[in-house]
């Protein structure tokens, strides 16, 4: 990757940081989403930890990730919702 790409990627991914409660669970989610957009097959969290060359002791940190409590998809949901219209407007004709 080069760095335009870099600052594209932390410009979409820095909002999501108010949704979490704990920088170092928005870390994982900035690994987690790179990881599902690298990962080479759908074998879940198993794919992301290969294809980024995770210490495999990261599998139990990444499931936990899922169930955490320091984010909500409700959050998300509406925080994906504003970036997307921000970044990726619809056009009505």
């Amino acid at each position: 990757m080069n760095i335009p790409m870099l600052k594209y990627m932390n410009n979409l991914l820095q909002p999501f940081r108010s949704c979490f409660s704990r920088q170092a669970t928005f870390e994982w989610f900035v690994v987690i989403v790179v990881g599902f957009m690298l990962r080479s097959d759908h074998l879940g969290v198993t794919s992301v930890i290969r294809d980024l060359s995770l210490n495999g002791r990261c599998y139990e940190t990444l499931i936990h990730f899922f169930r955490s409590s320091a984010w909500s998809t409700s959050s998300m949901r509406q925080r994906w919702i504003q970036v997307v219209r921000q970044y990726a407007p619809l056009l009505v004709i």
